[in-house]
């Protein structure tokens, strides 16, 4: 199940996804985060997620990406903080598809949770 916790006052979303979260779910929590306005900043903690997403469902993700341009802005950045090889080479697969499409949020993706509060700011680490 993918979750998240918002943080207004750091312009800041923290997404966990753990266990075997379906893509439903995911589509579905990531649409009902930008109906309620995006922030600029995120963290996609997948360290506990235990299934890979196909081609396919990489696609589906990005494609929401794609409808909700109008809503990025140039200094948006999201992190996804992962444990394994399988997950990095996916994650950087929505990454470099994600740039294609033009989404302006700017995606890297990271083993070390330290690395990712360094690049999203440090002033996140209080919302962990």
């Amino acid at each position: 199940m993918l979750t998240f916790t918002r943080h207004p006052g750091f312009d800041f979303t923290h997404f966990v996804s753990e266990g075997a979260t379906s893509i439903a779910n995911w589509l579905e929590t990531v649409q009902r985060y930008g109906d309620a306005g995006l922030t600029t900043r995120e963290l996609y903690d997948l360290r506990q997620h235990t299934n890979l997403y196909t081609n396919e469902e990489i696609g589906e993700i990005l494609n929401l990406a794609v409808k909700n341009k109008p809503l990025h802005k140039p200094n948006r950045k999201t992190a996804l903080l992962v444990d394994n090889t399988s997950q990095f080479g996916l994650s950087r697969m929505y990454e470099l598809k994600s740039e294609v499409e033009g989404v302006l949020t700017r995606t890297r993706v990271f083993y070390e949770l330290d690395d990712a509060i360094a690049w999203l700011g440090e002033d996140v680490a209080q919302c962990l």
